[in-house]
């Protein structure tokens, strides 16, 4: 009797350490902004938990890796510890902002709201407190992200910055820059060359897509009209804007009403092109090129190319239709005086001949195609 009441007491002291030393990371209940105030008070870095209440791996850090010691301890001494659904409040945009695709993801963030670094996926102890002290080596260096922010900005920087986010993080994540660059140098800085070319991406709806189309006369004095015009065209009619609307009941009438209405410049022209697309887009070849050929009836080289390239776009093509369009491509590299658009014609012809001929011999014409 004496044993099993000593050994009860071994198992009852041993079980009083193991819930002693159960630990948890500590989490931030305000908001993203609210945390980098604090981040920036205390100098320290943000880590985020980006989740989801659908994403069971999330479930499963939250549950057996937050709650080892040795992870809250490092975590809770060393960040700010903020954990939030994505898809919630502030969450869906500081997912776009950072690229978050797939759940969880584990953000690095810097007072500035600089990422330093991220960790995707379910993760073991040993991995995130890795992960963690790779975060605070990086806590000083100055990121590519803020030598951008900061300035000051080549065309090349511009540029490159871009492309890069694109790839790394998504389109959504192109905004944020954007909007940076809006606020430190005022809306007329995407007149100056470096940001007229990625401009489009901040979307015709935007502030700075509607001071570009109030303004569009500045621009218009730096490029030409006809480069201004297609640049408008192209912020109206695109494949994500189109894309959107075509998912909505309705949707593609309503932007033809909004283009009409605003008196937006070519506007007869853009709702034949949105026409065009839907036509495509049921499969209507016939019919979609018999509303090109209307429409195409004394245009610019501009015009020709953006039917060109929608044409483009669809590659399940009958063959003349596919010919049809590399001939439009070609009308507009021979008559574009624009070196931009000039190039970007040349490539379409390329695209569109290439899907029919694999290689075509140089002719004095363009691209081999009479124009």
């Amino acid at each position: 009797m004496k044993k099993i009441s000593i050994l009860l007491s071994v198992l009852i002291f041993t079980a009083s350490l193991v819930f002693a030393q159960k630990s948890n990371i500590k989490f931030f209940e305000g908001s993203f902004k609210d945390a980098l105030s604090l981040a920036s008070k205390q100098n320290k870095l943000i880590f985020l938990d980006a989740k989801t209440t659908w994403c069971v791996p999330c479930k499963v850090l939250a549950d057996s890796v937050f709650t080892q010691k040795a992870v809250a301890d490092y975590y809770n001494q060393n960040f700010i510890n903020l954990s939030m659904d994505m898809e919630k409040g502030e969450g869906p945009g500081l997912a776009l902002r950072y690229g978050v695709k797939a759940y969880p993801t584990l953000l690095y963030i810097k007072p500035d709201a600089m990422e330093v670094s991220k960790l995707v996926g379910l993760s073991k102890a040993d991995t995130l407190l890795q992960a963690g002290q790779i975060a605070m080596a990086k806590k000083n260096l100055i990121t590519d992200d803020e030598k951008f922010y900061n300035g000051p900005r080549s065309e090349a920087m511009v540029k490159e910055f871009f492309t890069n986010i694109f790839k790394t993080k998504g389109r959504g994540a192109q905004m944020a820059p954007l909007e940076h660059i809006a606020k430190q140098e005022g809306y007329q800085a995407f007149i100056q060359k470096k940001y007229w070319e990625v401009l489009p991406l901040a979307g015709i709806g935007s502030p700075i897509g509607q001071w570009f189309v109030q303004h569009r006369d500045e621009f218009i004095k730096v490029y030409g009209k006809d480069v201004v015009e297609n640049r408008l065209c192209e912020m109206y009619v695109n494949r994500i804007s189109l894309g959107e609307m075509a998912r909505k009941t309705g949707g593609l009438d309503s932007l033809k009403q909004e283009l009409v209405k605003n008196k937006i410049p070519n506007a007869d022209f853009m709702c034949t092109l949105v026409d065009f697309y839907s036509k495509l887009r049921g499969g209507k070849q016939a019919e979609a090129f018999l509303l090109a050929d209307s429409a195409l009836k004394g245009a610019k080289p501009w015009q020709y190319l953006q039917f060109a390239k929608w044409a483009d776009f669809y590659t399940v093509m009958q063959y003349n239709y596919r010919w049809k369009a590399a001939k439009w491509a070609a009308i507009a590299a021979a008559g574009e005086t624009d070196p931009d658009l000039k190039y970007i014609a040349l490539q379409c012809v390329d695209d569109l001949m290439n899907a029919m001929i694999p290689k075509i011999a140089p002719s004095p014409y363009v691209y081999g195609i009479p124009v």
